[in-house]
Formats: structure tokens, C-alpha cells, sequence
């Protein structure tokens, strides 16, 4: 759903991923509530805004300097105007093309029309939720589904259009 003058999912999504590019850990940390939860793909989990820009300094000046995340949409829910759970498939790589091998869960709050992430979840794809070869993303992030509003936005509650991963229809950009 997307109100005139206010920010879509996909904004959201290129502002993560053009601060990851840069490495750029204080605009990253900006994508993300002041209390926010983020729980990274091994099990470590911190709090804030002040420690996801701290950890993300380390990121990017150490140990994952130099890539660049590719990130796409396959599932976007409204339970309301205010609240986006977002779940996309990404990785992080140093090539043109990007192999994805993660799942990610943003839930997003619209706050003063921009989303910002209120809790995240990164998690390593299983064997089996990897096609016989992964697919690739190019620099740019997917078309997020049209999502359908639920309880408390005026219309039907719902999730967006079905969207099963590896399917290619779900993003085109």
C-alpha cells in the first residue's frame, strides 16, 4: 500500500542496501528505530539503534568491507496503514551478481510517512530452500508484491499476492 507522499517498502529497501553498499554504517543504523531488535543469521541478537550502528562500523570496516547486498521482496503483509512485515530473500558479495542465501524479516513501522525498521531477522537459507543453483540478483532491489491492508486500515485484511520462493515473477526491475 503506498499513500501519496508517503515512502513504499521499495524505498525502504534501496535505502538499506545503498547504505550497505557505501559502507555506511550510521546510514544503515538510520534505517532502524531507536529500540529496535536485530538478529543476525548465527543467533546474535542486539538492541538499538546506537549498538546496530556500532556492530555495523565493525562490519563494514573489517570484516565485510567492500560488499554489496542484493535484496529482493516475496512477501509483503499489512496487518494495518502503520505496519509492513516484509520478507525477502538477499545476500552480500563483492561481484555484479549476488547470490542470495538468506531469508530476512523487516517489520516496518510508518512513522511520520517513511518506514523504519522496528525488528529484523536474518537467517541462512536452508539446503533445501536453495534451488539447484541459487539464483542471482542483479545491483537492484525487486519490486515488492502489492500488499493488501488488514484490521485497523479501512480495508479487507489479507496478504499480498502469493509469492513462493525461487519464483521469478515476484520481482521484476
Amino acid at each position: 500500500m503506498t499513500v501519496k507522499g508517503e515512502d513504499r517498502v521499495e524505498d525502504f529497501l534501496e535505502r538499506i542496501r545503498q547504505a550497505w553498499d557505501a559502507g555506511d554504517a550510521a546510514g544503515y543504523a538510520a534505517q532502524f528505530a531507536e529500540d529496535a531488535s536485530y538478529v543476525f543469521f548465527m543467533g546474535d541478537a542486539m538492541f538499538g539503534r546506537a549498538a546496530i550502528a556500532q556492530t555495523h562500523h565493525e562490519v563494514f570496516t573489517r570484516w565485510q568491507k567492500g560488499t554489496r547486498m542484493a535484496v529482493k521482496p516475496v512477501n509483503v503483509r499489512m496487518p494495518n496503514k502503520f505496519t509492513a512485515v516484509v520478507t525477502t530473500v538477499g545476500g552480500i558479495g563483492t561481484g555484479d551478481r549476488i547470490k542470495f542465501d538468506k531469508f530476512q524479516t523487516f517489520t516496518l513501522h510508518r512513522r511520520e510517512g517513511r518506514w523504519e525498521c522496528v525488528a529484523f531477522q536474518n537467517t541462512e537459507m536452508s539446503r533445501r530452500s536453495k534451488p539447484p543453483t541459487a539464483p542471482e540478483e542483479s545491483r537492484t532491489t525487486g519490486s515488492a508484491p502489492q500488499a493488501t491492508p488488514g484490521p485497523g486500515s479501512g480495508r479487507a485484511a489479507g496478504s499480498v499476492r502469493p509469492c513462493s520462493w525461487p519464483e521469478t515473477a515476484c520481482a521484476v526491475r
